[in-house]
């Protein structure tokens, strides 16, 4: 007997071990209200590197007040800050990258934005964890106005399960401007699987159990 209950009690905790759950996806909104009123309250736009274990490059807070030179004006959910990708007037532009510094395992989902660029075939584009283009066919629509990306009937971004570690907003050499910024994450890897606590706290009393058994027959 002492046998037979080891066996299932080995065999519990292996079983246990497979149990898991799907990670729950992680959403970020910014934006960039605060960072838009301090710039306006220095006169100067402000580099934005990291923000909600996002890292940023390429992109600065600006406030309109100090964009009227950019021919940018507020969109219909705008109040006064956005990014945009130069630190001021008559300053070489870049495009704006977002990649993921503080979620390992996890990708990018879906993103949503309001923009505005007077690029000649924006698009955006992502990039897997080996800096390799995986999805490069998102063009937007330029115009000088903030505007939503759903407001012209387009959904959200998806990236449909690619491992999109990083995004870049290309601009061709032209001025970008982004807000309110609503991404998802997916869950970690490919299938999603995490192990809950109650698998890991099962393990352990099967394998207790056994260990009790072991000593018992000896």
């Amino acid at each position: 007997m002492p046998h037979a209950f080891r066996q299932l009690t080995i065999a519990l905790a292996l079983s246990a071990g497979t149990l898991a759950v799907m990670a729950a996806p992680v959403t970020i909104k910014l934006d960039f209200e605060t960072l838009g009123a301090a710039a306006i309250a220095n006169k100067v736009a402000s580099k934005v590197t990291l923000l909600e274990g996002l890292s940023f490059s390429g992109a600065y807070a600006y406030g309109y007040s100090l964009a009227e030179d950019g021919g940018i004006e507020p969109g219909p959910t705008n109040k006064t800050g956005f990014l945009i990708n130069r630190p001021g007037p008559s300053v070489t532009v870049s495009p704006i990258s977002i990649s993921l510094a503080s979620y390992p395992g996890r990708y990018f989902e879906s993103i949503d934005f309001i923009f505005a660029t007077n690029a000649t075939n924006p698009s955006l584009r992502g990039y897997d964890a080996n800096n390799l283009l995986v999805k490069d066919n998102l063009p937007l629509k330029g115009g000088n106005v903030l505007m939503p990306w759903s407001s012209a009937g387009d959904p959200a971004f998806s990236f449909n399960g690619l491992k999109v570690t990083r995004l870049e907003f290309f601009n061709n050499g032209a001025q970008l401007s982004l807000d309110d910024l609503d991404i998802t994450l997916t869950d970690t890897d490919a299938g999603g699987i995490v192990p809950e606590p109650a698998s890991f706290a099962l393990v352990a009393l099967a394998l207790l159990a056994a260990g009790g058994a072991s000593r018992r027959r000896s």
